[in-house]
């Protein structure tokens, strides 16, 4: 990757799924290569890149993640519709839950269709 990243690669590009090698990599729960994805990208760090990997390490359930990419500026209540929070109470991912709040979510936001995380893991029972 070092190598990779060395001779220019590009950072912001996606594959046809919309994803980019920070999501990837997050997604998978592969922490040093988040770090050194997330040094070698301070100067083309993007908040819709930070924004989409931070929903794709929630929805795979990747607590430690979740915690590195919010401490490395990932905006916690970030994304137009559905939030950070949503996306958790949705799936169910309690741990994940407990770090979003330590870092500011608002409980009282709503998705598109005016639920709040409350309203969304009722119904998923957790």
């Amino acid at each position: 990757m070092r190598y990779l990243l060395s001779a220019g690669s590009d950072l912001r590009s996606c594959n046809t799924r919309g994803e980019y090698p920070l999501t990837l990599a997050a997604r998978y729960g592969r922490n040093d290569t988040v770090k050194l994805l997330l040094q070698s990208c301070c100067a083309v760090k993007c908040e819709e890149i930070m924004t989409s990997t931070l929903r794709a390490t929630i929805l795979a359930g990747q607590v430690e993640t979740t915690a590195l990419l919010l401490t490395s500026g990932a905006a916690v209540n970030g994304g137009e519709n559905e939030k950070p929070i949503h996306v958790a109470s949705r799936m169910g991912h309690k741990e994940i839950i407990s770090v979003l709040l330590q870092y500011g979510a608002c409980v009282t936001s709503r998705n598109e269709s005016g639920n709040t995380a409350l309203h969304l893991a009722s119904e998923a029972g957790t």
